[in-house]
């Protein structure tokens, strides 16, 4: 699943991940813009019965996307 969360935020969101094909995953992020101008997250899945996280961090740092001006 997708965890996300409003940057700066303690609290995260969960989505499913869809799978398409192969090793191919999809899944729809909530819609950037003026109420929502940036969020933060991490992916969480399990590979031969061990969780996994991406992006891998000691520190457990996300990943952030920003919406930017005239976007």
């Amino acid at each position: 699943s997708l965890a996300w969360r409003p940057l700066g935020a303690s609290e995260y969101r969960r989505v499913p991940l869809r799978h398409v094909g192969r090793r191919v995953y999809e899944l729809a992020l909530p819609p950037l813009g003026e109420r929502l101008p940036a969020i933060e997250f991490h992916l969480e899945a399990e590979l031969d019965g061990a969780p996994r996280r991406w992006p891998v961090s000691e520190r457990g740092l996300d990943q952030t996307i920003v919406l930017a001006d005239g976007a």
